[in-house]
């Protein structure tokens, strides 16, 4: 999605932190160290990982991989059905 809205390929945790809390206030804050944790601890699952990282501009921009995008297909097809 951001990718396509953005022209951009990755987020920083920060950035992703700070685009949940403003259009998702009902849900509670997201700590920006909270989202970096939890993205990294994904990305090093090893196979079939959902998400991965650009490193080459010093902190991590992630971004969904291939199967991370169809599983969001997948939610958002499922989400419409509901």
């Amino acid at each position: 999605m951001v990718s396509e809205t953005h022209g951009t390929t990755g987020l920083r945790a920060y950035s992703i932190a700070k685009s949940f809390n403003k259009h998702f206030k009902s849900a509670g804050a997201l700590n920006a160290g909270n989202v970096s944790q939890g993205l990294e601890r994904e990305r090093l699952k090893g196979a079939d990982v959902t998400v991965g990282a650009n490193t080459n501009e010093g902190a991590a921009k992630y971004y969904l991989t291939e199967t991370g995008i169809l599983m969001a297909k997948q939610l958002a097809k499922a989400d419409a059905a509901a």
